[in-house]
């Protein structure tokens, strides 16, 4: 499962999604020589596409809850770069591969891609089908219950 953003992070957007402070290198491919040169202790692999959430990170770490990990990670990058961010998990139908979940600034909405220039490399944009509060970001709920 990977994360797809509307805008390119920077190192120092993906840094902060890690508990400990250690060097993050981001990479075009998948290189492990250069990760170890560089001292690396966490490597994203950033790849680029023609859809609507057109840069991808793929961790090459894995956790003990991979995708929770990733759905949070999601979660904080939409909120700290005020962007729309797509997880391709989704915690509703986990046996779906075309559900998705969607965080626009915080906000979480349940997504589709089938058919969608993200999934298939053509088509529409990705069908958002619902909001799904109960994955917002804490802050922006409080927010939005004032």
């Amino acid at each position: 499962m990977d994360i797809f953003l509307s805008v390119k992070p920077a190192v120092a957007d993906l840094s902060p999604l890690f508990d400990v402070d250690l060097p993050v290198v981001i990479l075009e491919d998948w290189d492990d020589e250069r990760a170890r040169e560089i001292g690396a202790a966490h490597t994203v692999i950033l790849t680029e596409n023609r859809s609507e959430f057109p840069y991808g990170l793929s961790f090459q770490e894995q956790t003990e809850d991979q995708e929770n990990w990733l759905l949070c990670s999601a979660r904080k990058l939409s909120v700290n770069l005020k962007c729309r961010v797509l997880y391709t998990g989704n915690p509703v139908e986990p046996d779906n591969p075309f559900l998705c979940v969607v965080f626009d600034s915080g906000l979480a909405y349940l997504a589709d891609d089938e058919g969608s220039m993200l999934a298939e490399g053509r088509g529409n944009p990705v069908n958002i089908l619902r909001r799904l509060p109960e994955l917002d970001a804490p802050a922006t709920r409080a927010s939005l219950n004032k």
